[in-house]
């Protein structure tokens, strides 16, 4: 599994536990992390939401181009899509 892959899935619950957070901390020193990737994963996997909040709370210099390509791509498209359930039968 990539790093990116890990930091995905330890960043895609809510209110991380300290192990969690060290544990990703760790990755991030320990690796070369590509942050475009985990938005890819984060998007593709529909966790960008809370992966970009629990991404807040890290110290990561180039995870700033990951959180504005979030907060102007994924989002809006994340809101068009609550929309639509919104005026679609279930």
């Amino acid at each position: 599994m990539r790093a990116e892959e890990k930091v995905i899935l330890s960043l895609s619950v809510l209110n991380p536990s300290p192990e969690i957070v060290h544990s990703v901390r760790e990755m991030f020193k320990d690796n070369a992390i590509d942050f475009d990737q985990i938005f890819a994963y984060a998007a593709k996997n529909e966790v960008a939401p809370i992966v970009y909040e629990n991404l807040r709370a890290f110290d990561v210099g180039n995870c700033l181009k990951t959180m504005q390509l979030i907060s102007t791509g994924f989002l809006p498209m994340l809101r068009r899509m609550k929309l639509r359930r919104l005026f679609t039968k279930t």
